[in-house]
C-alpha cells in the first residue's frame, strides 16, 4: 500500500520583481518606483503520493496562473 501525504494549507502570498520597470502613482499621488508584484491566495487541500508530486502540481498551477495573467495583461 502506498503512503499518502495529506496537505491542507491556505496562505496569502505576495511576490515582487527585483527589476525596476518605471514609475507609478501611489494613492497619495506621488510617483514611486514601479515594481511588478503579484498577490494571490493559494490553497492546497488534498492527498499526494509524495511531497515531490505536490511540488510538481504546484509548479504546474503556477505556470498556468502565469499564462492566464499574461493573457489578461496583454489581450485587453
Amino acid at each position: 500500500m502506498n503512503a499518502k501525504y495529506c496537505f491542507e494549507k491556505k496562505a496569502k502570498i505576495s511576490v515582487a520583481s527585483d527589476c525596476y520597470v518605471g514609475t507609478a502613482m501611489n494613492r497619495n499621488g506621488d510617483l514611486v518606483p514601479a515594481l511588478p508584484q503579484i498577490t494571490i491566495t493559494a490553497e492546497f487541500d488534498g492527498e499526494w503520493e509524495s511531497p515531490e508530486k505536490l511540488n510538481a502540481d504546484m509548479k504546474d498551477c503556477i505556470s498556468k496562473l502565469q499564462d492566464a495573467f499574461c493573457k489578461h495583461l496583454y489581450h485587453r
